[in-house]
């Protein structure tokens, strides 16, 4: 019995000892846990505003003009961003996945694929989207 209780205290100790254990790994973790939850809500925010932007370009609003070259310029950067993602070139990505089906930007990355095996330019400007600088 004497074997028994010493051999319950020593349980108890492994256990407490782990338990202090796990709450300094939590401690450790949070921040880490809290600058990746951070980053995930920035990259969020960035997709919200390129579909914000995507659906500006194609909705027409009352006194704004669609065909404004300062917005279509941002739109096309936000085209190319994603183009220019993979590695086996502008022509790989689908035009329909990368401009959520949108037909004017569907229309702009098309133009974009051409656009950039014929030009050295940046194909935005290539493309007529954006005014050179």
């Amino acid at each position: 019995i004497i074997a028994s209780a010493h051999l319950l205290r020593r349980i108890v100790n492994c256990i407490h000892v782990l338990r202090k254990m796990l709450a300094a790994a939590v401690a450790i973790g949070k921040p880490f846990v809290l600058i990746w939850a951070g980053l995930n809500a920035i990259d969020d925010l960035a997709l919200l505003i390129r579909v914000g932007r995507l659906g500006a370009s194609v909705v027409p609003l009352p006194g704004r003009n669609p065909n404004d070259p300062a917005e279509m310029c941002g739109v096309c950067d936000d085209v190319m961003g994603d183009l220019m993602r993979g590695n086996d070139g502008l022509s790989a990505i689908p035009c329909g996945a990368a401009c959520l089906g949108l037909p004017r930007c569907v229309r702009m990355c098309e133009r974009l694929q051409e656009v950039s095996t014929e030009s050295s330019e940046f194909p935005c400007i290539a493309a007529g989207f954006c005014d050179p600088v």
